[in-house]
């Protein structure tokens, strides 16, 4: 989806295929696949940004959120596979409540693209996608496109 919607980084691919890395990486920043990470508990009390936390609150960071956050991103709301810094992003978690299936998911991304890229020509989407109704990890259900056969 973020190709199609983003042709000229699509070419961009096409014309430099060792961009399939961080492709998926710059994918990933943009439209990460967890919304949330896990819920956590304050361990202590401590103020963040001018409100008090309590020792025992709830907390739910925003990982895609964190994904976009203008300080940590130049340009954060343009997808662009050649930035530099794409793989910074915080998609999978972090530390020890990292993905256990971040390997493959992004095996699977960078065989799927590269294929996507070699056998379609111009590739549209071709109605409205649906997207997976699911709290916490999301993506997208069907997405109806139109190509040529490469």
């Amino acid at each position: 989806y973020a190709l199609l919607t983003n042709p000229d980084q699509l070419s961009a691919l096409r014309a430099d295929p060792a961009a399939i890395t961080n492709a998926v990486e710059e994918i990933l920043r943009y439209y990460g696949p967890a919304e949330t990470s896990t819920l956590r508990w304050a361990l202590q009390d401590f103020e963040m940004d001018g409100q008090q936390i309590e020792r025992g609150a709830p907390l739910l960071f925003l990982l895609a959120s964190a994904n976009h956050d203008p300080e940590r991103f130049a340009d954060p709301e343009t997808f662009n596979i050649s930035r530099t810094d794409a793989n910074r992003h915080v998609a999978f978690g972090k530390g020890a409540h990292i993905c256990l299936g971040l390997h493959l998911a992004r095996f699977q991304m960078e065989e799927g693209l590269h294929l996507i890229a070699q056998r379609l020509k111009n590739p549209q989407v071709a109605g409205e996608g649906t997207w997976r109704r699911f709290p916490g990890v999301w993506g997208i259900e069907a997405l109806p496109i139109r190509f040529t056969p490469a």
